[in-house]
């Protein structure tokens, strides 16, 4: 059955069973008919999107028929409650003013001492670290759920910029673990040299 006749059956069939079906998005590519690639062969692939209740239905048909890709895939998942999205931002809010609070911390505990030009460069990486990969990632899937229909939104973590960036935040939280722990060992520096005089 040709990719555009399955597609309407499918929609005419959710439709009637009570789905609210989004436009099908269709991206076409190409594919080698043969081992040397001599001749490419033009395949699309067509994502079908529903939503009925909080349940999920993403459909994929392709017109590729090769005995190891699917030309049929669908999956079924359910939409996030409600209250996700206003818990995300209250766990923001709460995650941003712990953040300022640490980092107040170590400023003082380090104040006036050697070890703040090195905790303050250590702070400084961590941030460009943390931030950079949600500046590249949210304006880009911003663009992404306008381009295309999404009964739900992706998750959080893929807004800050999660899991392709794990390494960035490694390496940030590393950095922020260092100057805590350079910023903790402050006052017995300050402490051990009031003794000594």
């Amino acid at each position: 059955m040709p990719t555009e006749q399955i597609v309407a059956v499918a929609r005419q069939r959710l439709t009637g069973a009570g789905w609210q079906v989004y436009d099908p998005q269709v991206t076409e590519g190409t594919t080698c008919a043969d081992k040397t690639c001599a001749t490419p062969r033009a395949i699309t692939d067509t994502t079908l999107l529903a939503r009925r209740g909080d349940t999920i239905l993403n459909a994929s048909v392709s017109s590729q028929t090769a005995v190891d890709v699917p030309y049929l895939s669908v999956e079924l998942r359910r939409a996030p409650p409600p209250l996700v999205v206003p818990a995300g931002v209250l766990g923001t809010l709460l995650g941003a003013a712990a953040g300022w609070w640490v980092f107040g911390w170590a400023s003082r505990r380090t104040e006036g001492r050697r070890r703040r030009g090195t905790v303050n460069v250590l702070a400084g990486v961590a941030v460009v670290l943390w931030w950079l990969p949600v500046l590249l990632a949210a304006p880009q899937l911003l663009r992404h759920h306008l381009g295309e229909p999404h009964p739900a939104w992706h998750p959080f973590w893929e807004w800050l910029g999660q899991p392709a960036a794990s390494l960035l935040f490694l390496v940030g939280a590393l950095c922020v673990l260092l100057a805590l722990g350079l910023a903790a060992g402050a006052r017995r520096d300050a402490r051990s040299e009031a003794q000594v005089d």
